[in-house]
């Protein structure tokens, strides 16, 4: 079955949530949603693309969530690989769809990503301030079925 197929759910009445791979085209409203967010990184789109690039060193998985009919993103995620660790480098949901659930389906594609890539370790920072990631990101790293796994509060 398809990450496509395996994520659709049902994160609000009516509304339908598709997490797929990030492809090039998508980095216009990326950029614009990391943006618009306090905690969110302001990388530049040349780091982007490069999370993009199957070539580059570290290689990155990227997964995006969004509405499939409008196509509009509602988040994203970035995790570097250095095999057997990966780090989660970055995690973003639109304001208003967070606590709906979004995050959550982020996370789980991406650890079917991870186990795939044959990851037994992520690393995780988590700024203190940021109570909406440690929200989504706690319960996530708690089940984690990988090995060891370091979540550090940076104040």
């Amino acid at each position: 079955m398809s990450l496509e197929r395996r994520n659709a759910h049902e994160s609000s009445p009516g509304t339908e949530v598709r997490i797929r791979r990030m492809a090039p085209t998508d980095l216009d409203q990326m950029m614009e949603l990391a943006l618009s967010l306090e905690h969110a990184p302001h990388w530049p789109r040349s780091a982007y693309a490069v999370a993009l690039d199957p070539e580059a060193a570290p290689r990155r998985i990227t997964l995006i969530a969004e509405t499939p009919l409008s196509g509009v993103i509602l988040g994203f995620a970035v995790a570097s690989l250095l095999p057997p660790q990966a780090e989660l480098e970055t995690i973003a949901v639109a304001t208003k769809w967070q606590r709906r659930g979004v995050a959550r389906r982020i996370l789980t594609a991406m650890t079917e990503e991870l186990r795939t890539a044959m990851i037994t370790e992520v690393l995780l920072e988590v700024r203190a301030s940021n109570s909406a990631a440690s929200h989504s990101i706690g319960p996530w790293a708690s089940r984690l079925p990988v090995g060891a796994r370091s979540t550090t509060l940076i104040h």
